[in-house]
């Protein structure tokens, strides 16, 4: 991870090593601004990914029973013992040159 240090840095704050090094309080601000937006962005998922987590909470009882009635039937789809026509399927896309 250290060799990528310095590529990092130039990329945040737009400017060659030479640059920076003349300017090390504005790479400073660049690079905690960049951490603090990842981190913001990073928090906010968590926090996103909980709240509905929780909402579903209340459904965990049947999420269960309908995740175990689809694994039987995929298993059973896989065995080849019943036919799904949409699963059946192939669908291809062919792009020219």
């Amino acid at each position: 991870m250290l060799p990528l240090v310095p590529s990092y840095v130039t990329f945040i704050t737009g400017m060659g090593l030479d640059d920076v090094s003349r300017a090390k309080r504005a790479a400073l601000v660049h690079a905690l601004l960049f951490v603090l937006g990842f981190t913001f962005i990073f928090v906010a998922l968590g926090a996103g990914a909980s709240a509905f987590g929780q909402l579903l909470r209340q459904y965990r009882e049947w999420i269960a029973r309908i995740g175990g009635v689809m694994m039987v039937l995929m298993g059973l789809w896989m065995l080849d013992v019943i036919k799904i026509g949409a699963l059946q399927q192939e669908r291809r896309m062919h792009l020219s040159d």
